[in-house]
Protein backbone atom coordinates (compact mmCIF):
# COMPACT_ATOMS: atom_id res chain seq x y z
CA UNK A 1 0.00 0.00 0.00
CA UNK A 2 1.22 3.52 -0.76
CA UNK A 3 0.63 6.80 0.96
CA UNK A 4 0.15 9.89 -1.18
CA UNK A 5 1.48 13.45 -0.89
CA UNK A 6 1.70 16.20 -3.45
CA UNK A 7 5.44 16.50 -2.82
CA UNK A 8 8.01 14.33 -1.05
CA UNK A 9 11.16 15.97 0.30
CA UNK A 10 14.09 13.60 0.71
CA UNK A 11 16.47 14.92 3.37
CA UNK A 12 15.89 16.89 6.56
CA UNK A 13 18.99 19.04 6.65
CA UNK A 14 19.11 22.80 6.09
CA UNK A 15 18.02 22.50 2.45
CA UNK A 16 15.24 19.99 3.10
CA UNK A 17 13.86 22.09 5.94
CA UNK A 18 14.00 25.21 3.78
CA UNK A 19 12.12 23.47 0.98
CA UNK A 20 9.47 22.26 3.44
CA UNK A 21 9.15 25.77 4.87
CA UNK A 22 8.44 27.07 1.38
CA UNK A 23 5.79 24.40 0.79
CA UNK A 24 4.04 25.50 3.98
CA UNK A 25 3.26 28.73 2.14
CA UNK A 26 1.35 26.88 -0.59
CA UNK A 27 -1.89 24.86 -0.48
CA UNK A 28 0.02 21.66 -1.03
CA UNK A 29 0.69 18.50 0.96
CA UNK A 30 4.18 17.17 1.57
CA UNK A 31 6.07 14.46 3.40
CA UNK A 32 9.66 15.03 4.57
CA UNK A 33 11.86 11.94 4.97
CA UNK A 34 15.12 12.04 6.99
CA UNK A 35 17.43 9.08 7.52
CA UNK A 36 18.83 10.32 10.84
CA UNK A 37 16.99 10.62 14.18
CA UNK A 38 17.30 14.43 14.18
CA UNK A 39 16.62 17.22 11.73
CA UNK A 40 19.22 19.77 10.74
CA UNK A 41 21.89 17.69 9.04
CA UNK A 42 25.34 19.22 9.41
CA UNK A 43 23.92 22.18 11.34
CA UNK A 44 24.31 21.39 15.03
CA UNK A 45 25.01 23.57 18.07
CA UNK A 46 26.03 22.57 21.57
CA UNK A 47 26.58 24.48 24.81
CA UNK A 48 29.34 23.71 27.28
CA UNK A 49 30.75 25.66 30.24
CA UNK A 50 29.10 28.86 29.01
CA UNK A 51 30.36 28.51 25.42
CA UNK A 52 28.01 28.19 22.44
CA UNK A 53 29.78 26.06 19.82
CA UNK A 54 28.86 24.99 16.30
CA UNK A 55 29.70 21.58 14.88
CA UNK A 56 28.80 22.69 11.36
CA UNK A 57 28.49 26.04 9.57
CA UNK A 58 29.52 28.94 11.79
CA UNK A 59 30.26 32.10 9.76
CA UNK A 60 28.61 33.31 6.57
CA UNK A 61 28.33 36.54 4.59
CA UNK A 62 25.93 39.00 6.19
CA UNK A 63 23.02 39.35 3.80
CA UNK A 64 20.46 42.05 4.52
CA UNK A 65 18.50 40.76 1.52
CA UNK A 66 18.04 37.34 3.11
CA UNK A 67 14.22 37.22 3.13
CA UNK A 68 13.86 33.98 5.10
CA UNK A 69 15.74 35.46 8.05
CA UNK A 70 13.22 38.26 8.35
CA UNK A 71 10.26 35.92 7.87
CA UNK A 72 11.49 33.74 10.75
CA UNK A 73 11.92 36.78 13.04
CA UNK A 74 15.66 36.13 13.20
CA UNK A 75 16.85 39.49 11.91
CA UNK A 76 18.26 40.31 15.35
CA UNK A 77 19.64 36.82 15.95
CA UNK A 78 23.02 37.62 14.37
CA UNK A 79 26.20 39.38 15.35
CA UNK A 80 28.97 40.58 13.06
CA UNK A 81 32.35 38.94 13.33
CA UNK A 82 35.53 40.96 13.62
CA UNK A 83 37.51 39.83 10.58
CA UNK A 84 40.29 41.32 8.46
CA UNK A 85 38.25 40.59 5.36
CA UNK A 86 36.46 43.30 3.41
CA UNK A 87 33.21 41.38 3.35
CA UNK A 88 31.04 41.37 6.44
CA UNK A 89 30.65 38.01 8.12
CA UNK A 90 27.99 37.09 10.64
CA UNK A 91 27.15 34.27 13.03
CA UNK A 92 24.10 33.39 15.09
CA UNK A 93 24.04 34.53 18.72
CA UNK A 94 22.82 31.15 19.92
CA UNK A 95 24.46 29.00 17.25
CA UNK A 96 23.53 28.15 13.69
CA UNK A 97 21.05 25.54 14.90
CA UNK A 98 18.87 28.55 15.73
CA UNK A 99 18.09 28.68 12.02
CA UNK A 100 17.19 25.01 11.49
CA UNK A 101 15.15 24.96 14.71
CA UNK A 102 13.22 28.03 13.53
CA UNK A 103 12.50 26.39 10.18
CA UNK A 104 11.44 23.09 11.77
CA UNK A 105 8.99 24.69 14.19
CA UNK A 106 6.96 25.99 11.23
CA UNK A 107 6.50 22.55 9.68
CA UNK A 108 3.03 21.13 10.21
CA UNK A 109 2.89 18.19 7.85
CA UNK A 110 4.27 14.64 7.84
CA UNK A 111 7.89 14.12 8.89
CA UNK A 112 9.41 10.63 8.85
CA UNK A 113 12.75 10.16 10.63
CA UNK A 114 15.12 7.17 10.76
CA UNK A 115 14.13 6.14 7.26
CA UNK A 116 16.24 5.90 4.11
CA UNK A 117 15.01 6.32 0.55
CA UNK A 118 16.34 3.65 -1.79
CA UNK A 119 15.09 4.88 -5.15
CA UNK A 120 12.59 6.95 -7.11
CA UNK A 121 10.54 5.45 -9.91
CA UNK A 122 7.70 6.46 -12.20
CA UNK A 123 4.18 5.82 -10.92
CA UNK A 124 2.65 4.34 -14.06
CA UNK A 125 -0.76 3.84 -12.46
CA UNK A 126 -1.41 7.29 -11.04
CA UNK A 127 1.21 9.39 -12.79
CA UNK A 128 3.92 11.16 -10.83
CA UNK A 129 6.50 9.24 -8.83
CA UNK A 130 6.97 6.35 -6.44
CA UNK A 131 9.50 7.01 -3.67
CA UNK A 132 10.70 3.65 -2.36
CA UNK A 133 11.77 3.33 1.28
CA UNK A 134 14.20 0.90 2.89
CA UNK A 135 11.33 -0.81 4.75
CA UNK A 136 9.72 -1.86 1.46
CA UNK A 137 6.96 0.75 1.40
CA UNK A 138 6.48 3.11 -1.53
CA UNK A 139 5.07 6.62 -1.26
CA UNK A 140 3.24 8.27 -4.13
CA UNK A 141 3.97 11.88 -5.00
CA UNK A 142 3.33 14.27 -7.85
CA UNK A 143 6.66 15.99 -7.22
CA UNK A 144 9.94 15.35 -5.40
CA UNK A 145 12.63 17.57 -3.89
CA UNK A 146 15.89 15.67 -3.38
CA UNK A 147 17.87 17.44 -0.66
CA UNK A 148 20.54 14.87 0.18
CA UNK A 149 24.29 14.82 -0.55
CA UNK A 150 25.39 13.78 -4.02
CA UNK A 151 26.69 10.37 -3.01
CA UNK A 152 23.21 9.40 -1.80
CA UNK A 153 21.34 11.13 -4.64
CA UNK A 154 23.44 9.19 -7.13
CA UNK A 155 21.93 5.93 -5.91
CA UNK A 156 18.41 7.31 -5.62
CA UNK A 157 18.36 8.47 -9.27
CA UNK A 158 19.72 5.30 -10.88
CA UNK A 159 16.31 4.06 -12.02
CA UNK A 160 14.48 7.32 -12.65
CA UNK A 161 17.23 9.41 -14.27
CA UNK A 162 20.42 7.48 -15.14
CA UNK A 163 22.01 10.60 -16.66
CA UNK A 164 21.72 12.40 -13.32
CA UNK A 165 23.14 9.40 -11.48
CA UNK A 166 26.06 9.24 -13.91
CA UNK A 167 26.82 12.93 -13.38
CA UNK A 168 26.75 12.54 -9.60
CA UNK A 169 28.85 9.37 -9.40
CA UNK A 170 32.32 11.03 -9.44
CA UNK A 171 31.34 13.73 -6.95
CA UNK A 172 33.66 14.05 -3.97
CA UNK A 173 34.06 16.08 -0.80
CA UNK A 174 36.72 17.92 1.14
CA UNK A 175 37.05 16.03 4.41
CA UNK A 176 36.79 18.73 7.05
CA UNK A 177 36.41 18.13 10.77
CA UNK A 178 34.87 21.01 12.73
CA UNK A 179 36.64 21.84 15.98
CA UNK A 180 35.30 24.36 18.51
CA UNK A 181 37.63 25.40 21.35
CA UNK A 182 36.46 27.56 24.24
CA UNK A 183 38.96 29.40 26.42
CA UNK A 184 38.10 31.14 29.69
CA UNK A 185 39.41 34.65 30.41
CA UNK A 186 42.40 33.43 32.43
CA UNK A 187 43.30 30.78 29.87
CA UNK A 188 42.77 32.38 26.47
CA UNK A 189 45.60 32.21 23.92
CA UNK A 190 47.72 35.30 23.58
CA UNK A 191 47.80 35.08 19.80
CA UNK A 192 45.14 33.68 17.45
CA UNK A 193 45.58 34.06 13.68
CA UNK A 194 42.81 35.90 11.86
CA UNK A 195 43.11 33.61 8.84
CA UNK A 196 44.13 29.95 8.39
CA UNK A 197 47.89 29.74 9.04
CA UNK A 198 48.38 26.41 7.28
CA UNK A 199 46.80 24.34 4.50
CA UNK A 200 45.54 21.89 7.11
CA UNK A 201 43.02 24.56 8.16
CA UNK A 202 40.03 24.99 5.86
CA UNK A 203 38.60 27.75 8.05
CA UNK A 204 39.59 29.60 11.21
CA UNK A 205 37.41 32.08 13.08
CA UNK A 206 37.39 33.40 16.60
CA UNK A 207 34.98 35.51 18.62
CA UNK A 208 34.67 36.99 22.09
CA UNK A 209 31.04 37.99 21.56
CA UNK A 210 29.16 37.81 24.89
CA UNK A 211 26.39 35.69 23.37
CA UNK A 212 28.93 32.99 22.61
CA UNK A 213 31.47 33.07 25.44
CA UNK A 214 31.69 33.86 29.17
CA UNK A 215 33.03 37.30 30.04
CA UNK A 216 36.61 37.72 28.87
CA UNK A 217 36.66 34.36 27.13
CA UNK A 218 37.38 33.40 23.53
CA UNK A 219 35.82 30.89 21.15
CA UNK A 220 37.84 29.47 18.27
CA UNK A 221 35.91 27.74 15.47
CA UNK A 222 38.20 25.84 13.11
CA UNK A 223 37.73 23.54 10.15
CA UNK A 224 40.58 21.07 9.84
CA UNK A 225 41.25 18.96 6.75
CA UNK A 226 41.60 15.71 8.66
CA UNK A 227 38.90 13.02 8.51
CA UNK A 228 37.93 12.14 12.05
CA UNK A 229 37.79 8.47 11.06
CA UNK A 230 41.59 8.51 10.80
CA UNK A 231 42.18 9.83 14.31
CA UNK A 232 40.33 10.58 17.54
CA UNK A 233 38.81 13.84 18.79
CA UNK A 234 41.32 14.05 21.66
CA UNK A 235 44.29 13.45 19.38
CA UNK A 236 43.08 15.98 16.84
CA UNK A 237 42.49 18.68 19.46
CA UNK A 238 45.93 18.02 20.95
CA UNK A 239 47.54 18.28 17.52
CA UNK A 240 45.81 21.58 16.75
CA UNK A 241 46.46 23.22 20.12
CA UNK A 242 50.11 22.14 20.21
CA UNK A 243 50.65 23.27 16.62
CA UNK A 244 49.18 26.68 17.43
CA UNK A 245 50.91 26.96 20.80
CA UNK A 246 47.65 27.10 22.72
CA UNK A 247 46.87 25.59 26.11
CA UNK A 248 44.19 23.09 27.04
CA UNK A 249 40.75 24.58 26.25
CA UNK A 250 37.97 24.84 28.82
CA UNK A 251 35.36 23.59 26.36
CA UNK A 252 35.74 21.35 23.31
CA UNK A 253 33.40 20.15 20.60
CA UNK A 254 34.52 18.07 17.62
CA UNK A 255 32.20 17.08 14.80
CA UNK A 256 32.81 15.32 11.49
CA UNK A 257 30.22 15.46 8.73
CA UNK A 258 31.55 13.82 5.58
CA UNK A 259 29.29 15.69 3.18
CA UNK A 260 29.53 19.12 4.79
CA UNK A 261 32.22 20.44 2.44
CA UNK A 262 31.50 19.67 -1.21
CA UNK A 263 34.12 20.45 -3.82
CA UNK A 264 32.10 22.35 -6.40
CA UNK A 265 34.62 24.72 -7.97
CA UNK A 266 36.83 22.38 -9.98
CA UNK A 267 36.80 18.80 -11.15
CA UNK A 268 33.72 16.62 -11.67
CA UNK A 269 31.59 18.70 -9.31
CA UNK A 270 31.84 21.73 -11.59
CA UNK A 271 29.93 19.82 -14.26
CA UNK A 272 26.81 19.58 -12.10
CA UNK A 273 25.61 23.03 -13.08
CA UNK A 274 23.45 21.67 -15.91
CA UNK A 275 21.79 18.97 -13.81
CA UNK A 276 18.43 20.73 -13.85
CA UNK A 277 18.17 19.99 -17.57
CA UNK A 278 18.52 16.27 -16.87
CA UNK A 279 15.84 16.09 -14.18
CA UNK A 280 12.30 14.89 -14.95
CA UNK A 281 9.46 17.38 -14.64
CA UNK A 282 8.41 17.92 -11.04
CA UNK A 283 11.75 16.81 -9.58
CA UNK A 284 14.29 19.25 -8.14
CA UNK A 285 17.68 19.05 -6.44
CA UNK A 286 18.53 21.20 -3.44
CA UNK A 287 21.64 21.41 -1.28
CA UNK A 288 25.22 22.58 -1.07
CA UNK A 289 26.33 20.00 -3.62
CA UNK A 290 24.25 21.52 -6.38
CA UNK A 291 23.84 25.22 -5.63
CA UNK A 292 25.87 28.01 -3.89
CA UNK A 293 27.41 27.07 -0.58
CA UNK A 294 26.83 29.95 1.83
CA UNK A 295 24.12 29.47 4.43
CA UNK A 296 21.84 32.23 3.07
CA UNK A 297 22.25 31.00 -0.50
CA UNK A 298 21.51 27.41 0.44
CA UNK A 299 18.27 28.44 2.16
CA UNK A 300 17.06 30.56 -0.74
CA UNK A 301 18.12 27.99 -3.38
CA UNK A 302 16.16 25.27 -1.57
CA UNK A 303 13.08 27.46 -1.35
CA UNK A 304 13.43 28.18 -5.06
CA UNK A 305 13.65 24.43 -5.79
CA UNK A 306 10.38 23.91 -3.93
CA UNK A 307 8.77 26.74 -5.88
CA UNK A 308 9.88 25.14 -9.15
CA UNK A 309 8.18 21.89 -8.19
CA UNK A 310 5.00 23.70 -7.19
CA UNK A 311 4.97 25.58 -10.50
CA UNK A 312 5.26 22.28 -12.39
CA UNK A 313 2.40 20.75 -10.42
CA UNK A 314 0.20 23.78 -11.09
CA UNK A 315 0.95 23.92 -14.82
Amino acid sequence: MTQTSDVIIIGGGLSGLSAAYELELHPISYTLIEVKPRLGGSVITTKQNGFVMDGGPFAFPRADWWPTLHALNLSNALFELDTPHKRQLAAFNDGTQTLTDALAVHLRQTIIKRMAVTSIGLDEDAGGYLVCLENGLALRARGVVVAVPARYAERIFRTLAPAVSEALAPYHYDHVTRIALGYAADNRPEKVPTSPPDVIFATLYNTAHPSRVPEGGLLVQAGVRVPLVRTTPDALVKNVTETMGWGQPDAVYVNYWQEADPLTVTGPAARLRDLDDKLPDGVALAGGCYKPLTVPQRVEAARDAARQVVATLNS
